[in-house]
Parts: structure tokens; sequence; C-alpha cells
């Protein structure tokens, strides 16, 4: 299946979760945020929310500043 993740395109395996997906990309997950479909997913649902094809993936990552 096809997911998008921040304006790319990404192939993953059917049945892939938002926690694969963050493992494809060598993503950490601390300070990191994640929403599929405009909608936040609170990362204890990380492993278990499964992506379909076409679904648009945002990536969030907190930084310092001032």
């Amino acid at each position: 299946m096809h997911v998008v993740i921040n304006d790319q395109k990404y192939a993953l395996a059917e049945e892939a979760t938002v926690k694969d997906a963050l493992h494809l990309l060598n993503m950490t997950e601390e300070g990191l945020a994640v929403a599929v479909n405009y909608a936040v997913i609170p990362k204890n649902n990380w492993p278990v929310h499964v992506l379909s094809d076409g679904d648009v993936v945002m990536l969030v990552m907190a930084t310092q500043g001032g």
C-alpha cells in the first residue's frame, strides 16, 4: 500500500502501523507528534493504529527555541 508522509509517498506493507512507518523512516519517538488524515494519534496507539492505503500522515517534531 502507499501512504503520504510529510508530502512524500512511501510504500508500506499491508497492515502496517504508525510505529512501523516510524521505524521505516528511522524516526525517534522523543518529541514527536503524529496525525493521520488530520487526526492526532496518541503515542500509546502508534503500535496498534493500522494505516490504510492513501492515508496522509503528518509527523511534527518539537524543537527548542526562543
